[in-house]
């Protein structure tokens, strides 16, 4: 199977998925009716952790977080998802809480690690919402609300909403998919095998490009989503292997042949 086809199966997994537990992720709403500013302008970007009323996907607290390009989504259209308890009641526990995200952008670009790294870098919303700060690192996303902005009303639709626009503004025009919220144990057991699905789909893209970046060979996807054959940068890597070849343990142990 093609990365292609992964991702779209994937993509089409998860959203069946969706769909069939109204119990567990609510019922979809058009992406028109989320807001996507904040309720509390002026609030910094970078979040202290003693600014925050809320950390979502803070250990140990669990998270799992997923952005992901499909050409096919068949018929369905733009499409999110809220589900969990409202951040405020969340809030009151005094806890980090669990959190879900999940970002379905159509591409009709061939899968490969710029474009992964482009709609992977979706998930953090920087700059988008002042007062709520996120990163992402592998299939997890942690953040931090502060208390101001939770205070003034903040919701998961503020967040689904800026997801929306911020994929917009990145110039993803196609179906958008969006589910975010605080997920249930059972939640969690239903979309968690996606993750695991897609690392093996990612794995096998970069071995791939590896291989590719190693041989030189043509047609195949090399450095940055580029092949060496007509790679404008091919003189400096050239310098830099004949550089390495002086040295053959250090040139081994990179993979330079």
């Amino acid at each position: 199977m093609s990365a292609e086809d992964g991702f779209n199966a994937t993509g089409r997994g998860i959203i069946e998925t969706l769909l069939a537990h109204p119990d567990e992720f609510g019922l979809p709403v058009p992406l028109d009716r989320l807001p996507s500013r904040p309720p509390c302008p002026g609030l910094p970007e970078f979040v202290l952790e003693r600014e925050a009323g809320l950390l979502p996907g803070q250990p140990p607290a669990a998270s799992f977080s997923l952005a992901l390009p499909v050409t096919d989504f068949g018929k369905t259209g733009c499409l999110a998802w809220i589900f969990g308890p409202p951040m405020q009641e969340a809030a009151r526990t005094g806890h980090p809480c669990d959190f879900m995200q999940i970002i379905l952008v159509q591409s009709s670009d061939k899968p490969s690690r710029p474009l992964l790294s482009a709609v992977s870098s979706l998930r953090s919303l920087a700059g988008c919402l002042p007062g709520y700060m996120a990163h992402s690192v592998g299939g997890e996303t942690t953040a931090r609300v502060h208390r101001d902005l939770l205070a003034a009303g903040f919701t998961m639709e503020h967040i689904a909403g800026a997801h929306i626009s911020q994929a917009r503004e990145r110039g993803f025009d196609g179906t958008i998919i969006v589910a975010v919220g605080i997920p249930s144990r059972r939640a969690m057991e239903l979309i968690a095998p996606f993750g695991d699905t897609v690392r093996g789909i990612v794995a096998d893209l970069s071995a791939t490009a590896a291989e590719a970046s190693r041989t030189g060979g043509a047609g195949v996807e090399g450095c940055e989503g580029r092949v060496c054959g007509d790679c404008d940068e091919r003189d400096v890597c050239d310098k830099v292997r004949a550089v390495l070849k002086k040295y053959p343990g250090g040139a081994a142990k990179r993979g330079i042949q």
